[in-house]
């Protein structure tokens, strides 16, 4: 998957391990292609809190 994201001209930003994911940066047109996948959320950057 992080291949897809470099291909489509994304920037990968941060790494987790301990649960398996990413986040990565793109080009407000580039991601269409990920966000059809079924097993990728993709999401506006925004604030996010817990309560």
């Amino acid at each position: 998957m992080k291949k897809k994201v470099t291909d489509q001209g994304g920037k990968i930003t941060h790494e987790s391990k301990l649960i398996k994911s990413f986040n990565a940066e793109f080009p407000g047109d580039s991601t269409h292609t990920l966000s059809t996948n079924d097993h990728v959320t993709v999401e506006a950057d925004q604030e996010v809190t817990t309560q």
